[in-house]
C-alpha cells in the first residue's frame, strides 16, 4: 500500500500524449485544401463538429461544461463501442476557417482537453454549412 493513502491515478493524457496530439491536430493544410476542393469559399464560417474521449465521466462533464460557456453545443456520454471510456461532442459556434485560425483553434481543443485530463480525438465540418445543414 502507499504510505500516503491511496494511490493518485495515473493521467489518461499525459506529456507525450499532448505533444503528439498537438503536432497531429494542428496540421490542418490538407484539411482546408480538401474543404475548398469541395467548394468551401476561402475564410468560410463554418460549425465544426469535435471528439474528445474521458475515462472518468466526471472529467468529461467538466470539459462538456467549459465547452457550453463558449456557446458550444456539447454532451457527454458512454462511447459508443460499449467500452470504457466517454465520448464528449458537440457543434461549435461558426468558426473561421482558414489554416492559421483552424489550427490555433486545434491547438486550443488539445490543451483544454488536456487540463480535464480528456484526449481531443479531431473534428469535421461540411463545406456547405453547419450542423443543421447536415
Amino acid at each position: 500500500m502507499w504510505p500516503f493513502g491511496k494511490r493518485k491515478k495515473a493521467r489518461f493524457v499525459d506529456e507525450e500524449a499532448l505533444a503528439r496530439s498537438l503536432a497531429s491536430q494542428t496540421d490542418v493544410v490538407g484539411v482546408v485544401d480538401a474543404l475548398e476542393a469541395a467548394g468551401m469559399p476561402p475564410n468560410a464560417t463554418l460549425q465544426v463538429e469535435y471528439f474528445f474521449y474521458a475515462d472518468v465521466e466526471s472529467n468529461g462533464q467538466a470539459l462538456a461544461r467549459e465547452l457550453h460557456t463558449r456557446g458550444y453545443s456539447t454532451e457527454c456520454r458512454p462511447a459508443a463501442d460499449g467500452g470504457p471510456l466517454f465520448c464528449i461532442t458537440g457543434w461549435t459556434i461558426p468558426l473561421v476557417i482558414n489554416r492559421e485560425w483552424l489550427a490555433s483553434w486545434a491547438a486550443d481543443m488539445v490543451r483544454l482537453g488536456f487540463r480535464h485530463d480528456c484526449e481531443f480525438d479531431g473534428w469535421g465540418t461540411y463545406p456547405a454549412g453547419s450542423a443543421s445543414e447536415s
